[in-house]
Formats: structure tokens, C-alpha cells, sequence
């Protein structure tokens, strides 16, 4: 075929067909976004037959191979990236944020949930505070700025938001987890992640052996939400709020911590906010 047809979710041999699999391709001519291709020579082409592919390949199609959606062998979602992508129908691309212009190129490196310096770009962080007595009334303000889910990708993804008070001398005085890693039961509102769970309804650390989704609480495109906090105002110098990445579950690094690297087990902080007394 002349141009590259996307084919989500096609079978073959009983699989299904991921990255440039889900793509019919031209078997004798390359393919690009104009049809043709400027060698390192100067002013020279590219020798071979071109055909311009702008549908896909200058669009969000291109990437639609593996994130449109990846379900389990028991039908539960994995990657819906696509799907909540195509739901906020943004004005944007995929490549606008992954695939930035520098100065006249194109950074091929895609930087995702990997990159501390696309997570600072995905929330934005706010406190507003008011004492009452011997209360702070604290709002923390966060917006999800992605045209998708924050986090998105695979269900091992997980953020919660941390609340800390300090004292002039850095003590510790109000924590709204009280464990690390924290635990969802300590303050709910404030994990945000795709809860999947087996046959018996216990959630698992493996994604691809869930029978059912227990929660979704992750973020929609663009949304925001304000989560409200009692703090006690005694000694109080400051109040910080941390926006906290994890690539990986507790449980998927339990499972299989002792193969994994501290770039896929660390925290980053993906938005920051405090306010001083």
C-alpha cells in the first residue's frame, strides 16, 4: 500500500501486534513525513524511491502502535495512553512534547516518565494557607498539564502527594504519610494510581495477571483538584508540599528489587510548592 495504515490491535498467529507490527508498510519504497529524505552530503537526496506518509508520521498515529491500548490475556487495560489522548482531543501532538524542536533539529530522544525534566512539566503545584486559632488551613492546588492521564503508560506508575510542616530547626512536625513508601490507607486522596486486582479481588504487583480494576485515581487531562488539610499551627516556620514520582510500584519492586537498577526504584519529585511562616 501507498500509505502506512494503522491497524490497532491486529492479530497474527493469535498475538497482537505491537510497534511497527501494527503498521502496514510499503514493502519496496522508505517512508517519511515528506517524501524526502536530505543526506549528510549537502543538497544531495536520499537515493531511493520516497513516498510522503504526513498522516502518521507527522502525526499522534505514529506512536499509536503499542500506546493506543495493551490489554492483558484476561481483557484488563494495560497502556490506554492513546485512548485518553484521543479523549481531551488536544490541539497538540505526541511529538510537540516528546519530540521537541532544538534550534533546527528534532530531539529523537523521547523523554517520558524516565526524565525529571518532562515530569517537572506534567503538574503544576500550588499551597494556599490560612491560620485559624491553632489551625492551618492548608489547599494544595494541583493541575495535571498533560493531554493525558498523569501518570499515564503502564500500571507500575504511581505519584502521591507528600504534605510536610517543619519547625525553624527542620523537625518534622505533621507528615500526611506516615510511612515510605507510603500506604494509601494513611491519606487516599492523595495517592493517584490504576489500581488492578486478581480473581479474589487482592491487588496485584504484576499488572499482566489482573483479572479487574479496583480504582483509577490518577489524574485526567488537564484536571485539576485541591486537597484540604488541617495542620496544627504550633512552631510551624514552614509547609511544603512534593508532588512524588515512582516508576514502580512497592510491590513490583519487592517482586523483583533485587534486579533492578536505582534509576527504576528511586523517587523524583515532579512538582514542588511551600509556603513560609
Amino acid at each position: 500500500m501507498k500509505l502506512i495504515v494503522l491497524v490497532y490491535h491486529m492479530l497474527q498467529q493469535g498475538n497482537l501486534r505491537f510497534g511497527i507490527q501494527a503498521y502496514e508498510v510499503s514493502p519496496d519504497r522508505l517512508q517519511g513525513p515528506s517524501g524526502r529524505y536530505l543526506s549528510p552530503e549537502a543538497n544531495a537526496f536520499h537515493p531511493f524511491q520516497m513516498e510522503p506518509n504526513q498522516l502518521m508520521l507527522r502525526t499522534s498515529r505514529v506512536c499509536m502502535g503499542c500506546h493506543e491500548q495493551f490489554i492483558n490475556d484476561k481483557g484488563v487495560p494495560m497502556c490506554q495512553t492513546g485512548m485518553e489522548y484521543s479523549d481531551m482531543n488536544a490541539p497538540v501532538t505526541c511529538q510537540s512534547c516528546h519530540m521537541p524542536k532544538v534550534s533546527d533539529s528534532t530531539d529523537h530522544s523521547m523523554l517520558g516518565g524516565h526524565s525529571e525534566t518532562m515530569l517537572k512539566r506534567a503538574i503544576v503545584v500550588s499551597l494556599k494557607t490560612k491560620t485559624e486559632g491553632n489551625v492551618i488551613k492548608t489547599t494544595v492546588r494541583l493541575q495535571n498539564m498533560l493531554p493525558h492521564r498523569f501518570p499515564t503508560g503502564v500500571p507500575f506508575r504511581n505519584v502521591y502527594m507528600k504534605l510536610t510542616a517543619y519547625d525553624k530547626q527542620d523537625r518534622l512536625l505533621f507528615n500526611n504519610f506516615k510511612t515510605f513508601p507510603p500506604e494509601a490507607k494513611d491519606d487516599p486522596k492523595a495517592m493517584f494510581m490504576y489500581n488492578l486486582a486478581d480473581e479474589t479481588g487482592k491487588t496485584v504487583a504484576l499488572p499482566f495477571s489482573a483479572s479487574e480494576m479496583l480504582s483509577d485515581t490518577r489524574f485526567k487531562a488537564s484536571e485539576l483538584r485541591e486537597l484540604d488539610y488541617n495542620i496544627p499551627s504550633k512552631n510551624v516556620a514552614v509547609i511544603r508540599a512534593e508532588v512524588i514520582y515512582h516508576l514502580l510500584t512497592p510491590e513490583f519492586v519487592e517482586k523483583l528489587g533485587a534486579g533492578l537498577t536505582g534509576d527504576l526504584t528511586s523517587p523524583a519529585v515532579a512538582g514542588i510548592a511551600e509556603v513560609k511562616f
